[in-house]
């Protein structure tokens, strides 16, 4: 079975019960706080948007001026402050139309830097800024979260319609207060474990954002080289985050056995910290020096349990696949049973550590990615053990 099989199953399974299925048990977003539900339109210079907030009526305003006011008195943890910026969290912002996002970004853009609407002017910048990271909360696109949360029974393309997903969910309210009542739905059950390090990702550039607009930075003006290259890091560390927060998922583990992302088989041998595993499906993407995490069960199984290591080898007997693996012989379960392994989750301690020495070489005077000077091959001693080492290799 290919992946495509597996959702085509899927798909035929909501059609024919009438509800949808679930492809994952939690969100694909880190949470949501302070969330506040806009729906807005920038037409023939008329600018109008539709709002709402827990516990408060959507309201429908006009003009740049009253949605900046409307944005600042929404959300018990926002207010209008000129330049500096009140809330102590950011605030999510909730929307299941892709032209919102732009045309607050329109208004903002206009908004005089010493406008008592600055700093909503900036939120909205920074919106739109943490709007390309997976896993964000500080943008949730609700039919892009409901399409990685759940299958209906209709084309793959009428689910970017939010009038599909209201329908399929039984929610009769199309105002902003009904993408609060998805949004709940969404999170019935929470997100995804690994998500919370980029939810403090979102705290760490929120408070960034603060202190550079203490400073008098303006937000609109273009990333130096050395930030623009910072936020490319970043955004490429979220999709990695988000790629091990997918697989810590038993459900979308099932589908990730069709794409070679996980992989089970029998462990046939287990002797002296090296484990032999026979696969029946030859397609796996997991490569040799690649660290793994498995247990003994079958994908969409929750262990309780966990070995890991690398994969050292990978070779084919017949319509097998045979991977060779170095793990402690301890951790293993007996040889015979059904094992599953899948990459090992990023470690976010390492990633923050990479991007802080990222940014310190492009704050630096003396670093050659400052500098613009290619850095010089430089030889130094070699210890003993090393040497003797690689000479007793073959």
């Amino acid at each position: 079975m290919t992946a495509e099989w597996f959702d085509l199953g899927q798909r035929l399974r909501a059609s024919t019960e009438v509800r949808v299925v679930p492809r994952l048990e939690r969100a694909p977003f880190a949470g949501a706080y302070d969330p506040i539900a806009v729906r807005a339109s920038v037409k023939a210079g008329t600018a109008t948007a539709t709002l709402a907030g827990p516990g408060a009526a959507s309201v429908t305003v006009n003009g740049q001026a009253a949605i900046l006011e409307a944005l600042a008195s929404l959300g018990a943890k926002s207010a209008v402050s000129g330049a500096t910026f009140a809330a102590s969290i950011p605030q999510t912002l909730i929307t299941d139309d892709p032209a919102t996002l732009p045309a607050l970004l329109s208004i903002a853009n206009d908004v005089d830097p010493k406008s008592p609407y600055a700093e909503v002017a900036a939120r909205i910048g920074w919106w739109a800024n943490r709007a390309d990271f997976p896993g964000t909360s500080a943008v949730v696109n609700l039919p892009s979260a409901c399409r990685a949360m759940w299958v209906t029974g209709e084309d793959p393309v009428a689910e970017k319609n939010p009038s599909v997903w209201r329908r399929w969910l039984g929610i009769q309210d199309a105002s902003p207060s009904g993408m609060l009542t998805i949004l709940d739905r969404l999170l019935a059950r929470g997100s995804l474990p690994l998500l919370d390090e980029l939810r403090l990702a979102d705290v760490h550039d929120w408070l960034r954002v603060k202190i550079s607009a203490a400073d008098g930075y303006d937000w609109r003006a273009p990333d130096h080289v050395g930030r623009a290259a910072v936020g490319l890091a970043a955004r490429c560390a979220a999709s990695e985050v988000f790629a091990g927060a997918l697989l810590s998922d038993p459900l979308w583990r099932r589908r990730a056995v069709h794409t070679g992302h996980v992989v089970s088989g029998r462990l046939i041998d287990a002797a002296s910290g090296t484990a032999t595993i026979e696969c029946p499906r030859l397609d796996a993407r997991m490569r040799p020096e690649a660290g793994f995490v498995g247990w003994a069960g079958k994908a969409g199984y929750v262990p309780r349990h966990c070995f890991k290591g690398t994969l050292s080898s990978t070779a084919t007997a017949g319509t097998s696949l045979l991977l060779t693996a170095q793990t402690g012989r301890s951790q293993l379960p007996p040889v015979g049973a059904v094992v599953t392994l899948m990459p090992a989750p990023p470690r976010p301690q390492a990633i923050s550590q990479a991007i802080r020495r990222y940014v310190y070489l492009y704050s630096t005077r003396t670093s050659w990615l400052t500098t613009g000077r290619t850095p010089i091959p430089s030889r130094r001693d070699v210890p003993l053990e090393v040497l003797v080492a690689a000479a007793e290799q073959e």
